[in-house]
């Protein structure tokens, strides 16, 4: 989905405006595909424009990259209810033949008409310059980039829009730990001039580190703190990350520049992640058969330390790696079988304190078998769970099968890993 709106906004020029999700508000938090890059992602805000706590917030898993792009007013918010519907009947109407619900799916369509009416006064206007023309007028109302792209539309202000930026967001992307050997990135930002005068831009950027403080000076610098944009034409101006700079604080660096002039703001926001302390994790599989194996399944949680890393493996690699904060994670990884049969491998503590391989093999399994005296009855539903933790972090799995005939597990790593909470539950069923 997130391919096809991207092929069609280049294609045929149309904006997609799409809801970030209301899966806020914790960070990465914002789904597909609110995640296109093409897309204009809105999230949402009261009628005093404070975030809605539901509203789904940036960076983009991938990349570090900014999402939303934008906020809308998406809080209490009436509109026309279609009689019988589950909204309707979930919350009522009040007044009749309307409802009044919160959601990014009531923002979005701010968004959407506010686009309507720049489209309407501009019917040449593709699809990215009306993204870029919201993008660019959007009042700062307070919050960070990632929670609030470049701030809330202001339809008032687009509408008088005539200078724009190609781009409405930089992404530097990720820069590995350690910093030592970092090397500054530069990239461009265009400004484009769609109206009949030239106009002369003053450019300051604001950056912010990943507690929330002003970032090093030097971190984020541009090539020139004024341009003029030519009547019809653009202008470009370099903008540098230098991630060397920041001594120990690692995480999500942000910025917005500000060009202000002629009476109009152009916002564009920027992030670059400089990686915490981190270290790759392979997996290696391995069949029953002793051969590499493309069929497990595998997920993995950080259960101490910094981060709050959480991972999946779908299968179809016998060999797969994580880029991961350091610290103590717990992985679980599941084989099945055509035979019906299945394979379960738990190890509850892995300390990753440098590049590490973990081999995931099937032959270390052992069977399990379950009776009860009485010879007549037969196992007609089992059941395999488990939960590892430490304090109050925690992974939880549990498999229901017909039988545990075929059922194989084994623990990966020590017998007895220090300080976590391990807890191994088999059930069954029996009829006669």
């Amino acid at each position: 989905l997130e391919a096809h709106v991207n092929k069609v906004t280049k294609e045929k020029g149309v904006l997609f405006t799409v809801s970030a999700g209301n899966e806020g508000p914790g960070p990465g938090s914002v789904g597909s595909p609110g995640s296109a890059e093409a897309a204009l992602t809105v999230g949402a805000v009261d009628e005093a424009d404070k975030l809605a706590r539901f509203s789904s917030i940036g960076p983009l898993a991938d990349d570090g990259a900014i999402k939303p792009d934008v906020t809308a007013p998406g809080v209490g918010t009436t509109a026309a209810s279609a009689p019988g519907s589950d909204i309707a009947l979930a919350v009522g109407e009040n007044p009749a033949g309307y409802v009044s619900i919160s959601g990014t799916s009531m923002a979005a369509p701010h968004a959407a008409g506010a686009a309507a009416l720049l489209k309407q006064q501009h019917p040449t206007w593709s699809g990215e310059w009306l993204k870029a023309a919201l993008t660019a007028s959007a009042k700062d109302v307070g919050h960070t980039v990632f929670q609030q792209g470049t701030g809330r539309i202001a339809v008032d202000r687009a509408i008088g829009q005539t200078v724009v930026a190609d781009a409405t967001t930089v992404s530097f992307g990720r820069q590995q730990w350690p910093h030592t050997d970092d090397k500054p990135v530069t990239k461009e930002i265009t400004y484009r001039n769609l109206g009949a005068q030239e106009v002369t831009l003053d450019l300051t950027v604001q950056g912010t580190g990943p507690q929330g403080k002003p970032a090093p000076a030097g971190f984020f610098t541009l090539g020139t703190d004024k341009v003029t944009v030519p009547a019809g034409g653009t202008a470009t101006v370099p903008f540098t990350a230098d991630t060397r700079i920041g001594d120990a604080d690692n995480g999500a660096y942000t910025a917005a520049v500000i060009a202000t002039g002629a009476g109009q703001t152009v916002r564009t926001t920027a992030a670059v992640d400089r990686e915490v302390e981190s270290y790759d994790l392979t997996l290696d599989y391995v069949g029953r058969d002793g051969k590499p194996n493309l069929a497990f399944f595998t997920h993995l949680a950080q259960i101490s330390g910094a981060g709050n890393a959480s991972e999946t493996d779908p299968g179809g690699r016998s060999t797969t790696t994580f880029r991961l904060p350091a610290g103590d994670y717990a992985i679980h990884a599941s084989l099945s079988h055509e035979s019906g049969e299945s394979d379960r491998l738990v190890h509850p503590r892995l300390a990753l304190t440098k590049n590490t391989t973990v081999t995931v093999d099937a032959r270390r399994t052992k069977p399990v078998t379950m009776s009860v005296p009485d010879p007549r009855a037969r196992m007609t539903a089992a059941g395999a769970a488990f939960s590892v933790g430490i304090g109050e972090r925690s992974i939880e799995s549990t498999s229901y099968l017909s039988t545990l005939d075929g059922f194989r597990t084994a623990q990966l790593g020590p017998e007895q890993p220090a300080g976590v909470k391990l807890k191994d539950v088999l059930l069954a069923q029996w009829e006669r």
